[in-house]
């Protein structure tokens, strides 16, 4: 993470903030979320003092005696110093510019963006992972109060953030469930609010591409070049005659939604005729995943999650998806 403005000295020496950093210890201070964990958890102290960099100030202290009102009596102290500088914790570099490409690509607002940023660093900073630990929301009226004061960000800025038909959940980059005993996971079994991949969270996380799709991969990918042409395809003329114009006519008056089945024994070229056809057309033709890390397939719930996905995302090309 991009390392930022001290938030004080101690003994001479500066200590970096992150945002991941930031993050938390509002969560700590401003939702009182300190308070809220149960006394019972002997490493809590320990992982607060290590995610906040607070060992200095502990250094006589053994992990195991460190108080929840020792804690809390720390957290209230720097924070004023920390809130000072508030400008000066900058989102990790790489994630700040990926974000950047999602946001273009799917529309969405600074909130939106913010809130998708939150999400991927509990899911995944040494820092706010700390959340998934210990702290979880058990309804939507939690969560928009508890973002709400950790992001600063008004209640109905998260309220419409989270909606079902905002682009978050529609999406399904980020989508809310009730009962879960993780604060965010990109399982849909655990998280309250679930990320759309762990694929897509480590992509926006540490990836360097330039090309803002290829940060959907493990979701949709970029077809490689077609090797035939539609000379190859001649045995089924007429119905080239007529797929061709009906997909031109949507790219040309960007009519989404337009589909076309094509069937046939497995080997027989149904995927490459799909390529000839986007590059008769000129266009850029995705793939949807459509088997797991260990080449399994995948079922048809997430098949059509990763359809909606890239649906959205390429809406606003002009480009072919094969499902």
């Amino acid at each position: 993470m991009s390392p930022s403005k001290p938030i004080r000295e101690k003994q001479g020496q500066e200590r970096p903030f992150s945002i991941a950093q930031w993050w938390l210890l509002r969560a700590l201070h401003v939702c009182d979320y300190l308070n809220q964990v149960d006394a019972q958890h002997a490493n809590f102290g320990a992982s607060v003092v290590k995610a906040l960099d607070l060992s200095p100030y502990f250094a006589n202290c053994p992990a195991t005696e460190i108080s929840h009102e020792m804690l809390a009596r720390k957290v209230s102290e720097i924070y004023p110093a920390a809130e000072a500088q508030l400008d000066a914790y900058p989102m990790p570099e790489i994630l700040a510019r990926n974000l950047e490409k999602m946001a273009g690509i799917f529309k969405l607002t600074p909130s939106e963006a913010q809130i998708l940023a939150f999400c991927i660093l509990v899911f995944l900073s040494p820092q706010l992972s700390l959340m998934n630990g210990y702290f979880y929301w058990p309804n939507k009226e939690k969560i928009y109060h508890d973002l709400s004061l950790i992001l600063d960000l008004p209640p109905e800025q998260i309220r419409t953030a989270l909606d079902k038909e905002g682009r978050l959940h529609q999406s399904g980059l980020l989508r809310f469930q009730n009962g879960k005993h993780s604060s965010v996971s990109a399982s849909p079994q655990e998280g309250t609010l679930t990320l759309h991949s762990e694929a897509f969270c480590t992509n926006l996380y540490y990836s360097t591409e330039s090309d803002p799709y290829l940060l959907l991969e493990g979701s949709v990918t970029s077809a490689p070049t077609a090797q035939l042409s539609l000379g190859h395809y001649s045995h089924i003329q007429t119905e080239l005659d007529i797929a061709l114009p009906l997909l031109r006519h949507a790219l040309d008056t960007a009519k989404s939604g337009t589909n076309i089945y094509i069937y046939g024994a497995p080997g027989t070229g149904k995927t490459e005729l799909v390529r000839v056809l986007a590059a008769e057309l000129g266009v850029r033709l995705f793939e949807t995943v459509f088997t797991d890390e260990d080449e399994e397939p995948i079922g048809a719930k997430w098949r059509l999650h990763h359809l909606r996905l890239g649906q959205i995302a390429c809406g606003g090309s002009a480009s072919l998806i094969v499902f």
